[in-house]
């Protein structure tokens, strides 16, 4: 297992980090703090000095870009140092390399086509070359490599990313997946992408319908089309693909030309699903051919085919979402959108529709209930690996809240595990300050309270626990609420949760409060479950669609207290400090 991870980051302290080995690891680990991900242990190689290894290589990339990081101790803070190796700090990026001769020269002929428009206007143009029908004149490949040769020292292709982000899918033993879509939106030209693989689009089985068509032709000549039509067969039907492989003087080595018709007018009509199609065709494709890397334009933008680029930019990136969730290979695979650097348009567009599902496609939960009630268990079952710490004791519960975000399902979810109501020796007035703040580490808002209980006799104080829960949050917390039960091996052979809860009347009034949604865990369902109702693979698939339910029936909507937000104001300005004057745990 370790042999997997295979790309070190050295680490860099001015303390020894040994006795808080655990929390630098759950550091690296958690990708919106750190830029991280999955990665081995912490070792020493000398004197304040330190290794960790990634899985990924784009996660200690991150981890590179983002230093100096600051990690966050009980009591104090430690500031680290990374770099790639014990000689020389990183300086490289995953995504950017300095372009070869040869791709300076490639460079130079895709600037030059991408300039012979009417007058060198870029007004109307393809953000991904999709569009415009730009035959070669019969002089055009001399003067395009006359023109190359003079550009040749001085024009270099400048790439430029805009946004990164990992349709991730947890993959260990709690939820079955696939492994990671890692999407990339960069300005820059397609043609020079060192990916295995780029798409072309074309309008009627011919490839040179495109721009990008004729550009690929100029680089590479005559061999395209001998290779296209050896490919191509006789039979076609838009939404399929024509894979074009080994051809020369390209990065890639593979070309997908993908036929599309133009659009109708019609946002869910025959040209869009043939789009979207198409777009699964060739994910499936990389799949199975074993590509890890496919660099897209905009496909479907610009004049002959022209769709607009809002609706464009939603239907590439709901594919590649959808995809993501559904797909059932172990690898990671790369996606990299490219965008003409001239297309302000189409940088906007995939811009914000990559943020609208960021916050869309994200799912924000607080975890509540007494100290030793399972919270921090639960926390764990839900991510699928321990990132929170967990007692059995009433005493040694959690104190102050802990917040950890991982994707699952292709969601991005943060879950927030809260001190224990009661006995943890805390006031009300005491605890309010750091209910408070879960709802800041949730921001804008929570869309789930997980109310959590253990399975067993419901009584006084389970009910004044719920009844502490709507007064500290008094907007209806429980509109956005799911009972969660722990301790599952306690409930009677054969009997499901809903009828244990339908046997208290008490507890039966909460559960019908919160819309009668609730489930059951036990820590002991992770290897070896009873039976597959008794199984927290089932359970958490249940409770990630109840969640999902729910906030389709909120309307999308999240919980929000403008009460507690103006105290979150005044506790921010009194410089977060308790009226005793100590300084609040974060």
């Amino acid at each position: 297992m370790e042999d997997s991870y295979q790309h070190p980051v050295f680490l860099e302290s001015p303390r020894p980090l040994e006795d808080v080995r655990r929390r630098v690891e759950l550091y690296f680990r958690v990708r919106r703090r750190s830029g991280g991900g999955e990665c081995g242990h912490l070792t020493a190689v000398r004197q304040n000095i330190y290794r960790i290894d990634f899985r990924h290589q784009r996660d200690q990339q991150e981890v590179l870009r983002r230093s100096p990081h600051v990690v966050k101790l009980e009591d104090d803070h430690v500031e680290i140092r990374v770099r790639s190796s014990l000689e020389a700090d990183a300086s490289s990026s995953s995504c950017n390399t300095s372009p070869s001769p040869a791709e300076e020269l490639i460079s130079a002929r895709s600037a030059l086509l991408h300039s012979l428009e009417d007058g060198g206007s870029s007004s109307g143009t393809l953000a991904g070359y999709s569009g415009e029908v730009s035959p070669r004149k019969p002089d055009q490949g001399k003067d395009s490599e006359g023109s190359a040769a003079s550009f040749e020292e001085n024009l270099k292709t400048r790439e430029t990313k805009l946004c990164d982000s990992d349709i991730e899918t947890n993959t260990n033993a709690a939820v079955t997946a696939g492994g990671r879509v890692h999407v990339q939106i960069v300005q820059g030209t397609i043609e020079t992408q060192e990916t295995d693989a780029l798409v072309s689009p074309m309008v009627g089985y011919k490839h040179l319908s495109t721009r990008l068509g004729n550009i690929l032709e100029n680089i590479v000549g005559s061999r395209l089309t001998e290779n296209f039509i050896e490919a191509a067969g006789d039979e076609w039907t838009p939404g399929n693909f024509v894979l074009v492989e080994g051809l020369p003087g390209l990065p890639s080595n593979a070309v997908f030309f993908l036929d599309l018709i133009p659009w109708n007018e019609d946002e869910d009509g025959t040209a869009v699903q043939i789009l979207r199609s198409g777009i699964n065709n060739i994910l499936t494709s990389c799949d199975n051919k074993g590509f890890r890397s496919v660099a897209l334009p905009a496909l479907g933008d610009g004049v002959v085919l022209g769709f607009p680029i809002s609706l464009v930019a939603r239907v590439i990136l709901e594919e590649l979402y959808k995809y993501e969730r559904e797909r059932v290979n172990s690898s990671d695979l790369s996606v990299c959108i490219v965008l003409l650097p001239e297309n302000k348009e189409a940088v906007e567009a995939f811009t914000t529709v990559q943020e609208d599902f960021k916050i869309k496609g994200s799912r924000r939960i607080v975890l509540l209930g007494i100290t030793g009630s399972g919270k921090s268990h639960l926390a764990n079952t839900i991510f699928g690996e321990d990132l929170f710490t967990a007692h059995s004791s009433a005493k040694s519960g959690t104190v102050s809240r802990q917040a950890e975000t991982k994707c699952i399902n292709g969601a991005s979810t943060t879950v927030v595990d809260t001190p224990g109501f009661f006995n943890t020796g805390r006031s009300e007035e005491d605890m309010k300050p750091e209910i408070i703040r879960c709802l800041t580490e949730c921001s804008p808002g929570p869309h789930a309270f997980l109310i959590v209980f253990k399975v067993g006799r419901f009584t006084k104080q389970e009910l004044e626990v719920v009844d502490k829960i709507c007064q500290l949050f008094v907007n209806d917390p429980l509109q956005h609420a799911v009972i969660v039960f722990t301790h599952g091996d306690q409930l009677p052979p054969e009997m499901k949760i809903e009828e244990f809860v339908a046997k208290q009347k008490d507890l039966s009034d909460v559960v019908q409060k919160c819309g009668g949604r609730c489930l059951v865990f036990d820590k002991r369902w992770n290897n070896k479950p009873p039976d597959q109702y008794r199984s927290n693979q089932f359970q958490l698939q249940a409770l990630l669609k109840t969640i999902n339910k729910m906030v389709e029936e909120n309307k999308g909507g999240y919980y929000t207290d403008e009460d507690l937000k103006e105290e979150e104001k005044i506790i921010q300005k009194n410089g977060e400090f308790r009226r005793n004057g100590s300084k609040l745990t974060c």
